[in-house]
């Protein structure tokens, strides 16, 4: 039993000495478009509290050049919601901007924990995934009602507590895709730690809730979904379940655990890539105040991949989950990071 315990504790100091190694080892730097030199922050604050906004997770642009922010605050147990929040291309150039969220909880079951975020093909509604509620839904932005916008084409289901997110699918005409990133809603050490694929990918048509939807599972980590591409965070590639003309496309390897996916055009994406799981993890967490951040642009025509933004250290901003672009600028939020990012020379 003495034999026992003491290699259980030895197995045990192992492994913390090698996740605090993979905690505070250095992440490399790698060579990027832009210069972290020509990026400044950008403050939000939600104009109904005055508090300021962090964890913008994903973001979508309308055609008018508005910006919707997903955002929640992932430490601070009393602020239990977060936003949908508008933010007008012009005020990109200022340091400080008051925003209103499109939508309160009062309209989402009493809870608004929204993390991804869609535009539809056509512009004529925005898909969310709110985690606050297990549920998907979408807006018809052309039926703006007097009191505000309205969810419409609910779907409410317990698979949804894991959901991260979606997409409008332009491959399946008429079908949403939806990323489920683990299996487990509660605490699951294989999940955790990624013992083995459990993610899975969900299709469906909205409004058509008698069909059953349909599910592929085995994916390592599905996080962001641009189309019928996923972001296999785990894996650090993109991959596409769906043939095309009878063949496989990608997979598409990343220099990092690929987040959220923003279509530039009809060949080119930027991808929020993370040079360290382990050290986002903790960062998430509030367990270290930094995070490293890197965005890629990929052109799925040649399968190419440019590095645009690299910070190894998370100094200039920590943990991006998205990147976007407004001009010959590109805009970032993050996880946990305060605002958003905007960085010139595109």
């Amino acid at each position: 039993m003495k034999r026992i315990a003491i290699v259980f504790l030895v197995i045990l100091a192992v492994a913390i000495g090698i996740g605090a190694w993979a905690v505070f080892a250095p992440v490399s730097p790698v060579a990027a478009k832009i210069d972290t030199s020509s990026c400044r922050a950008i403050t939000l604050t939600d104009a109904k509290t005055g508090t300021e906004i962090s964890g913008i997770e994903d973001m979508v642009r309308l055609p008018d050049g508005t910006f919707l922010l997903s955002a929640y605050d992932r430490l601070d147990p009393a602020e239990r919601d977060g936003g949908v929040y508008a933010l007008a291309y012009d005020d990109l150039t200022l340091d400080r901007v008051e925003v209103t969220s499109i939508l309160s909880p009062d309209q989402t079951g009493g809870s608004l924990r929204p993390h991804g975020i869609a535009l539809s093909p056509h512009a004529d509604q925005i898909g969310i995934v709110n985690r606050g509620r297990g549920e998907v839904f979408s807006i018809d932005l052309f039926r703006k009602r007097a009191a505000g916008w309205e969810p419409s084409h609910r779907r409410v289901a317990d698979r949804y507590c894991r959901a991260n997110d979606l997409d409008f699918s332009r491959a399946l005409t008429d079908h949403v895709v939806v990323s489920i990133d683990r299996q487990s809603c509660g605490f699951s050490m294989a999940d955790m730690i990624g013992l083995y694929p459990t993610g899975a990918i969900e299709i469906f048509e909205p409004g058509v809730e008698e069909e059953k939807p349909f599910l592929m599972g085995g994916h390592s980590f599905p996080n962001g979904v641009m189309d019928t591409w996923i972001a296999e965070t785990r894996a650090g590639r993109l991959s596409n379940p769906v043939k095309r003309r009878g063949r496989a496309l990608g997979p598409i390897d990343l220099p990092g655990g690929p987040d959220n996916i923003s279509l530039i055009d009809s060949q080119t994406a930027f991808v929020a890539v993370h040079p360290s799981l382990v050290k986002l993890g903790a960062y998430r967490f509030g367990w270290i105040d930094q995070a490293p951040s890197r965005v890629a642009q990929v052109n799925f025509r040649d399968e190419t991949v440019e590095v645009l933004f690299d910070d190894p250290t998370g100094a200039v901003f920590s943990g991006a989950t998205v990147a976007m672009r407004a001009g010959k600028r590109l805009v970032m939020g993050s996880v946990r990071d305060a605002g958003l990012l905007v960085c010139e020379g595109l």
